[in-house]
Formats: C-alpha cells, structure tokens, sequence
C-alpha cells in the first residue's frame, strides 16, 4: 500500500475517532446535566413540602388541636402514615446544598 494512502486512511480513522468521543462526552455531559436538575427538582420539591408541614403544624397549635409544634408534627406524620402508609424521615437539614 502506498504511503500516502497509509497516511490518509489513518487520518481519517483519527478524525472519526475523535468524533466519535467528542460526541459520546457531550451526550454524557448533558445526561449528567439532565440528572442533576432533576435531583434538584426533588430537593425543592421536598423543601416546600417541609415548609407546607411546618405551616399546617403551626395551624394546629393555633387551632388548638396540639399544645406544641413538636407534638403536632409527631400526630400529623403519625396521621399521615396510618392513612397513606408512608412517613417522612428527612429532615432539613439532610437536603440542605
């Protein structure tokens, strides 16, 4: 084979393989990107339902149903895991950035 056809073909296998990875990093790039808003999607979300808990705990000491915060959040996640079956275990403090 002819050198210079040697050094073409190499070439264009070098080119189509550097291609080939600068395309599968950005594809890489963006899925890690589209996993990374998601997860913080998830942590705003869980940050709000805290807060609507916090809220709704404070309306119940209001009400009088409840003599402090702490008891009220203890009974409405009691409530909420005898009605729904599931009972929030993160605090604050674990979804903080």
């Amino acid at each position: 084979m002819d050198a210079t056809i040697t050094s073409a073909l190499i070439t264009v296998l070098g080119t189509l393989g550097g291609t080939f990875i600068g395309v599968w990093s950005q594809r890489q790039d963006k899925r890690l990107q589209s996993l990374q808003s998601r997860i913080d999607r998830y942590r705003q979300e869980i940050r709000a339902r805290q807060a609507e808990e916090e809220i709704a705990c404070t309306w119940l000491v209001e009400a009088g149903q409840a003599p402090t915060l702490r008891s009220a959040l203890l009974s409405l996640r009691e409530r909420t895991e005898s009605e729904c079956g599931v009972r929030p275990t993160m605090s604050p403090r674990d979804v903080a950035d």
